[in-house]
């Protein structure tokens, strides 16, 4: 029976000739997939079939950028994770410009890592610095977004252990036994 329900209820949502927005939402509208409008909290119109819209929560966020490990200019790794504090301003450039834009954001802000650290030796690459070459560099106020932060969490240097393959093992020294010989 709870069928029935879900498909009356898909039906009477396809035929809707209103959509509500919260004071905190943004939406889009694509009207036959060529025009768009935005819009703010309260109620609107559309038309079924021939809009589509797009909502977007405009409240404060933190994302996780996820772990990260580089090696500075003098081999020395460093590993860190950190956070980016944001506000969608607009949701138009968000949506126009960016395609799932949690992970090209994160991606965004690696890269700017990764590029301030390789070329610096480990006493000028620490988490303050990293933070403030962040904080300066990435511009991503073009994709709607404010209140921008970057603030990193965790940042060690590790120490590595590299096995150098310099004569160390030769593969060619071992036979690979096949199972009709191990039953000899």
């Amino acid at each position: 029976m709870a069928w029935l329900q879900d498909l009356l209820t898909r039906f009477a949502e396809a035929f809707k000739w209103w959509f509500i927005l919260q004071p905190w939402e943004q939406a889009l509208r694509v009207r036959a997939g060529r025009h768009i409008k935005k819009f703010g909290g309260g109620i609107h119109f559309k038309v079924p079939y021939l809009d589509a819209i797009f909502k977007q929560n405009c409240r404060l966020r933190i994302t996780d950028c996820g772990h990260q490990t580089i090696t500075t200019r003098d081999d020395r790794t460093i590993t860190l994770t950190g956070q980016l504090r944001y506000r969608v301003a607009d949701v138009t450039p968000l949506y126009t410009k960016l395609h799932m834009a949690e992970e090209t954001i994160i991606q965004l802000i690696q890269e700017c890592i990764a590029d301030f650290v390789t070329v610096r030796d480990r006493d000028q690459a620490g988490p303050e610095k990293i933070t403030k070459h962040v904080n300066e560099e990435l511009d991503l106020k073009q994709y709607g977004l404010s209140e921008l932060k970057f603030a990193i969490c965790d940042y060690a240097v590790v120490r590595t252990y590299r096995l150098i393959n310099e004569g160390f093992y030769n593969w060619s020294d071992h036979k690979l036994a096949t199972d009709a010989e191990d039953e000899v």
